[in-house]
């Protein structure tokens, strides 16, 4: 059966599906009938410019069998399309938060607070939808030392509320927390979203900066129990180096660390109280943790990979603190 080989190929291209034909359906849509040297070369040209592939190749099987004509495989990344963090990233920031309506006594209010630990709470006069402002231990206080005596919300709330989308970008978030002490997320009808307030942005960031600084710290004391035990020019030798000279310990990668501690002539001279084989494997499971972090998974690292970094911190700090 005839098929439209280019109308298949424009199909492929949008939607990057695989299609089934035949090595003689291929050939037959350049009007070749047989699979010689020369009509094959005009074929992969013709699939090389277009980005496509088959498999298994026409070559390798019977020419009226089934192949799989597809486009060859795109780049791709775990970088989200949208690389800014934005606040959604924060789990508060996503629940909708517990709040009190504008009409509520004031002893509501300062139930919720007490029992949840809140320093504040929306005030509403429409449900989730109707967000006016909020009350809090401060405003309370300002309105009692002001001469109000009254027991209900609505005496005690600033409407001076700072108000975040749930795409606010994180480092945006930041500047207005530290401003307000807190804000409500608000959605696109207008509904309670979630709320961010300074416990959350510093948990966040303490969260994704960590890794970075144990990474920092544990790099310093490899470097350290290499200080003024390795001859430059052994460095050099192990390390070898095409774009840039290496000067001092700091030019080394953390390949090169596995590279150093590896060669038994400079585990000798580095004199480390302890079997050369498991910290190297160590050293080497360490190092492809530091990938994933020095690559900004938007994930991060899991709980048992952090454990692991901290561990072997840990440990070299125990090591480093001996030498002199």
């Amino acid at each position: 059966m005839a098929v439209n080989l280019f109308e298949i190929v424009e199909q492929i291209k949008r939607d990057k599906q695989p299609r089934k034909i035949t090595g003689r359906q291929l050939f037959k849509a350049f009007n070749f009938e047989r699979r010689t040297s020369g009509n094959c070369w005009y074929v992969d040209k013709f699939l090389a410019d277009n980005s496509l592939m088959v498999e298994p190749h026409y070559n390798e099987v019977w020419i009226d069998d089934t192949i799989t004509l597809m486009h060859k495989p795109i780049a791709t990344t775990n970088i989200p399309a949208d690389p800014i963090r934005r606040i959604n990233v924060l789990e508060s920031a996503t629940n909708i938060p517990t709040y009190v309506d504008n009409s509520a006594s004031l002893l509501e209010a300062t139930t919720l607070m007490q029992v949840n630990g809140f320093s504040q709470l929306p005030v509403t006069n429409n449900g989730v939808r109707g967000l006016i402002g909020y009350i809090s231990w401060e405003t309370i206080a300002c309105a009692k030392i002001n001469g109000v005596n009254s027991d209900m919300v609505k005496d005690y709330v600033n409407t001076n509320v700072a108000v975040l989308s749930p795409d606010t970008p994180l480092i945006h978030a930041v500047e207005v927390v530290q401003k307000h002490d807190f804000a409500v997320v608000i959605a696109k009808d207008k509904s309670l979203f979630g709320i961010v307030t300074v416990n959350d942005i510093t948990s966040q960031f303490i969260a994704e900066t960590e890794p970075f600084v144990l990474m920092n710290e544990l790099e310093c004391h490899l470097r350290n129990l290499m200080r003024d035990k390795i001859l430059l020019e052994d460095l050099r030798k192990l390390c070898q180096r095409e774009d840039k000279e290496i000067t001092s310990i700091d030019d080394l990668t953390f390949g090169d660390y596995i590279i150093v501690f590896g060669c038994e002539e400079q585990w000798e001279k580095l004199s480390i109280a302890a079997e050369r084989k498991t910290f190297i494997q160590n050293l080497d499971a360490i190092r492809n943790i530091r990938n994933e972090i020095m690559h900004f998974r938007p994930e991060g690292i899991n709980a048992a990979k952090k454990s692991q970094i901290e561990s072997m911190v840990k440990y070299l700090r125990q090591l480093t603190s001996f030498r002199k």
